[in-house]
């Protein structure tokens, strides 16, 4: 485990809690915001896992 994953999977265990909040509460509005909320929320994750061999410290130009 490194890095990369421990941020990915805190991205998805705060943003996933928050959103599944937001879907199964409220009012019709307030589901649809946070479905979208979801998707901004999970590519990053999801991007940051596929990082997953690599070092945090390194960049590739």
């Amino acid at each position: 485990m490194n890095g990369w994953t421990v941020t990915a999977t805190a991205a998805l265990a705060g943003g996933g809690a928050a959103v599944v909040w937001g879907v199964a509460t409220g009012p019709l509005r307030r589901r649809v915001v946070a479905q979208n909320l979801s998707t901004t929320l999970f590519c990053p994750a999801l991007l940051l896992l596929a990082r997953y061999g690599s070092k945090s410290g390194t960049h590739v130009p």
